[in-house]
């Protein structure tokens, strides 16, 4: 996949479809729609754009009534998210913990949970 960055909004109803899996609009509408001020146009025209994304799959039931499933796993969809940020804001993961430690964004007990993280991945590779 390539680097996708959802929207606000995009981010809204891949949550909802990752969730509770395959929806129409109408039941993303039903669902949502009104606590975020949308209207059923616009929900269309969103499940219709992360589609053309690639993110989402079509169910065509009939000529008008189409639900939409996720592609891609809300797992992919954030180690994608990291990666990408990692990759345009740092010169590697390392960087960015050294940037965080260095800064005191990390405690003592997140350093020794990566230590031993990074201990059970090298005896698993």
């Amino acid at each position: 996949m390539s680097e996708t960055i959802l929207t606000h909004t995009e981010r809204i109803i891949m949550e909802i479809l990752w969730e509770k899996g395959e929806m129409s609009n109408t039941e993303i509408f039903s669902l949502i729609g009104e606590q975020h001020d949308w209207s059923r146009h616009m929900v269309k025209l969103y499940t219709r754009g992360l589609a053309d994304k690639g993110l989402l799959g079509i169910n065509q039931i009939s000529e008008r009534k189409m639900r939409f499933y996720p592609l891609i796993s809300k797992e992919a969809y954030l180690a994608n998210a990291a990666s990408g940020f990692i990759r345009n804001n740092y010169s590697g993961l390392s960087h960015m913990v050294v940037g965080l430690i260095n800064n005191e964004k990390v405690s003592k007990q997140e350093i020794l949970e990566l230590e031993e993280m990074l201990k059970n991945f090298e005896e698993n590779d």
